[in-house]
């Protein structure tokens, strides 16, 4: 790679080794002919301005040609309150826009905060619980009002047999298929990636477009996506809880 290698590759597959060995078995049970790809910890440092924007996740594998999904299994090493930074998610979102998502690739109706804010549902977990969600799910944080970091170890998991793939979106609105390997996503940060296209072969140049739509219109097909009570049928709205034994701390 070139500048865009931003991670020690030691540090960072050791980081990766030690949540396999405390995580893997336990997150493997909530899926079924699933393989991890992707760990590391997501740490909110207290202050008013750690809140995370509205997004979706990267689409790690070729969605639209074979009709799978990656999801994301979300473990709280502390307790995640209303007062440290929990999770917020927008009902139904995975099933509303099958737009690519990578580099520069994430639909412009999500910055329509007016509309989405009100719909957003929040999500608190205990130490021991797992927050399991499809990528394309919309989601941000909450700013970490405590006076501690709030720590969280993620697990993505894709279907087996599913080959892993980054998007890049391109000045002329297509978009570049690059066929990666798991370390990819150890050795490149999204930030390295937004500032340079990576050092690989092109496998494909597909359709870059995203899903524009006006606010009236985003918040009737929101609405009608939306599970009916996502507070009772949070599987529905493509998020959901699940009680893991509790994990070994990890240092």
């Amino acid at each position: 790679m070139t500048g865009v290698q931003t991670c020690a590759l030691p540090i960072c597959r050791s980081v990766s080794a030690r949540i396999s060995d405390s995580l893997d078995a336990a997150t493997l049970g909530l899926y079924r002919d699933a393989t991890p790809f992707l760990r590391n910890f997501l740490c909110k440092w207290p202050g008013p301005e750690s809140d995370l924007y509205l997004h979706r996740d990267w689409m790690y594998i070729d969605e639209e040609t074979s009709g799978a999904r990656t999801h994301v299994t979300w473990v709280p090493l502390v307790d995640v309150t209303l007062e440290n930074g929990p999770l917020q998610v927008l009902p139904g979102s995975h099933r509303f826009d099958p737009s690519r998502r990578g580099t520069h690739l994430n639909g412009p109706w999500i910055q329509q905060r007016d509309v989405i804010v009100p719909r957003l549902v929040t999500v608190t977990a205990r130490l021991g619980q797992a927050v399991v969600m499809d990528n394309a799910l919309v989601h941000s944080s909450l700013p970490n009002r405590s006076d501690q970091p709030r720590l969280v170890a993620a697990v993505g998991m894709r279907p087996q047999g599913q080959p892993l793939v980054h998007y890049l979106h391109t000045a002329t609105d297509d978009a570049l298929r690059y066929d990666v390997d798991d370390e990819f996503f150890l050795r490149i940060t999204p930030q390295a990636l937004m500032a340079e296209p990576p050092d690989l072969p092109v496998a494909a140049t597909v359709s870059g477009a995203q899903l524009t739509i006006g606010p009236d219109d985003l918040g009737t097909a929101l609405d009608a996506v939306r599970p009916a009570d996502p507070a009772e049928s949070a599987t529905r709205g493509r998020w959901w809880t699940r009680r893991l034994r509790r994990p070994r701390t990890v240092t």
